[in-house]
């Protein structure tokens, strides 16, 4: 299959660019899902404590909102709160405590309408 060409830095990198894209009259940043996740594309996140460590720490993500507010640059992230990725804690919690559910390959043990 054909794997997505990923095209991505990480929080370090874009603090460094903040005065280019002050310059180009940006006032504002939106961030796909930067939380930890196993996917290219963060949408199933398994810790949202956690930034993923290919985009960098908390601390950066701190530093990053810090300096664009100093230039009146808002940061706007992706929060990808109506699912979750099967790994994340809470949920694995579910499966353990109250069984399976209605999954996408069909298999359930208990569905509720």
């Amino acid at each position: 299959p054909h794997q997505p060409r990923l095209c991505r830095g990480d929080l370090k990198g874009i603090i460094q660019k903040l005065d280019y894209i002050k310059g180009w009259g940006f006032n504002a940043l939106y961030l796909t899902p930067i939380f930890k996740s196993r996917s290219y594309h963060k949408y199933d996140i398994e810790d949202y404590d956690k930034v993923d460590p290919q985009f960098g720490n908390l601390d950066d993500l701190k530093a990053l909102v810090k300096k664009a507010h100093k230039r009146d640059i808002k940061v706007v992230l992706d929060g990808v709160f109506n699912h979750c990725s099967w790994n994340l804690k809470q949920f694995q919690d579910v499966v353990k405590t109250e069984g399976p559910h209605l999954m996408p390959t069909g298999l359930s043990s208990r569905v509720t309408i």
